[in-house]
């Protein structure tokens, strides 16, 4: 694991590091928390096709081409994110007294890894922030837990950070009357129930590693077939 804490997020650098790894917003592609459709939690990963996975060619052709930084796209609400998450973090760290630092991204492996909205200083506790519309903020806050479409980005942080005890998930709308700052607390052992079935955090991690793990194997395996098929071509 290594912490880039020098690296700005949406630089050049962070882009970079970022190139041909799985990060939060694609750790669901492993899991499918959000959707009833996809892997099944308790299938073993070496019997997972991955090939079927479009991630799999996004990432291996990341891995054999030169990085392509492209302008992102931000609209109103991605916008509205990135102007109030700063403003979120002073209220966290006014609430709770640990002093969150900023990070730029987490490497676990070269195929893997976490830009988080933040960390302590320890290195135990980590933060992922939602500014969302007065909807899903009512929604979150009503159900007083994490959206199910944001858990596997905590998980990537706990799978990531080894350190990590415990995650601040954080769903921040200053509008708010009710409730403008809503904080989650999740450890490893938080259980999580899915599909009828309940899991804690620290076993979707596993998961979640040995899922990526595996397609790093298989891509190295499918990379190395296409270099002996293209040496062979040479010989005519």
């Amino acid at each position: 694991m290594k912490i880039y804490k020098e690296i700005n997020q949406r630089s050049l650098e962070w882009f970079d590091l970022k190139w041909s790894k799985v990060s939060g917003t694609s750790a669901d592609y492993f899991l499918k928390l959000n959707t009833s459709k996809g892997f099944q939690l308790d299938k073993k990963a070496q019997d997972i096709n991955f090939s079927k996975l479009d991630l799999f060619d996004e990432i291996m052709a990341q891995k054999n081409e030169s990085i392509t930084v492209e302008e992102s796209y931000v609209n109103e609400a991605m916008q509205r994110g990135i102007d109030l998450e700063p403003v979120a973090m002073s209220e966290l760290i006014n609430q709770t007294g640990i002093d969150f630092q900023e990070v730029g991204f987490i490497e676990r492996t070269l195929t893997h890894g976490h830009s988080p909205d933040g960390i302590s200083k320890c290195e135990t506790i980590g933060v992922e922030i939602k500014c969302p519309t007065s909807k899903v903020h009512n929604k979150t806050i009503r159900a007083n837990e994490t959206p199910l479409n944001h858990l596997a980005q905590c998980v990537n942080m706990f799978a990531c950070v080894d350190t990590l005890k415990s995650l601040y998930f954080v769903s921040f709308r200053p509008e708010s009357t009710l409730c403008p700052l809503f904080i989650n607390v999740l450890t490893r052992e938080t259980e999580i129930s899915i599909d009828k079935k309940t899991y804690t955090i620290g076993q979707l991690a596993a998961i979640l590693i040995d899922r990526i793990d595996e397609m790093e194997l298989k891509i190295e395996e499918e990379t190395k077939v296409i270099k002996e098929r293209n040496q062979l071509k040479t010989a005519f």
